[in-house]
């Protein structure tokens, strides 16, 4: 499974997202419905999400682009709301949803961050002046204006819906990784470096950001300025 939500509304209905397909539950997971297949052979699905909007649709992050839902009596049916210049652009990583616009959407590809003003009829690349980067993940405060984007060259902010942004934390290795007297293969020094694989602000103090990387759980509490990895006290390396 990669990627699991539940209704804003209703916390009974619930979709996930395998390789190719996505389900729905609406007994809290006692019995589940096919509603999406990819499509293409080698296409496959990345991320879901639901709008806030009513009714919530269901928006689909595939390598080939964003799907959206709609559904009548039960049935669903589906309409590509965006669709990149490229295969960087096409493959969607990671979709963020504005709770108070839930015409806001925005998206994350290898490419960069994409935003919609109108629920995907329009859309616009925001992190330029980034250069090239992959999102792996989107984290974006209810008025749409703050958002932190987790890539493949470290954590950036904005504060104003992308006009500009700043590098807030960079990929280093973490203090409690210590550099060994023996030589290391290149190989070996590249796994060392955090990975961030998502992250969230807190919804209810704004200033606390969390990140989940290849080496624990990072924490901001004071906007990005400073970082510091929890405990990994209790929790299997594996």
């Amino acid at each position: 499974v990669e990627s699991v939500v539940t209704d804003h509304t209703d916390s009974n209905i619930l979709y996930a997202a395998t390789d190719f397909f996505v389900y729905l539950s609406k007994d809290a997971g006692k019995t589940w419905k096919e509603i999406f297949t990819a499509p293409g052979k080698s296409n496959a699905i990345n991320f879901i999400a639901v709008s806030y909007a009513v009714p919530a649709p269901v928006l689909t992050a595939a390598k080939d682009g964003l799907y959206v839902s709609s559904e009548s009596n039960g049935n669903f049916t589906w309409k590509k709301i965006y669709s990149g210049s490229g295969e960087s652009e096409n493959n969607i990583n990671c979709v963020s949803l504005v709770k108070d616009k839930p015409e806001i959407i925005f998206l994350g590809n290898d490419n960069g961050i994409f935003q919609s003003l109108d629920a995907g009829a329009s859309w616009k690349n925001i992190s330029v002046g980034l250069g090239a980067l992959s999102v792996k993940s989107i984290a974006s405060a209810s008025s749409g204006r703050l958002i932190y984007i987790a890539a493949d060259k470290g954590i950036f902010k904005t504060v104003d819906s992308g006009a500009s942004w700043q590098k807030v934390y960079s990929l280093v290795k973490p203090d409690f990784i210590a550099s060994e007297s023996e030589e290391e293969t290149p190989e070996e020094s590249e796994e060392q470096f955090v990975k961030i694989n998502y992250i969230v602000i807190d919804p209810v103090v704004m200033n606390k950001i969390y990140a989940a990387t290849s080496k624990g759980i990072l924490k901001s509490a004071d906007s990005g300025k400073t970082w510091a990895f929890m405990t990994r006290l209790g929790m299997d390396d594996s």
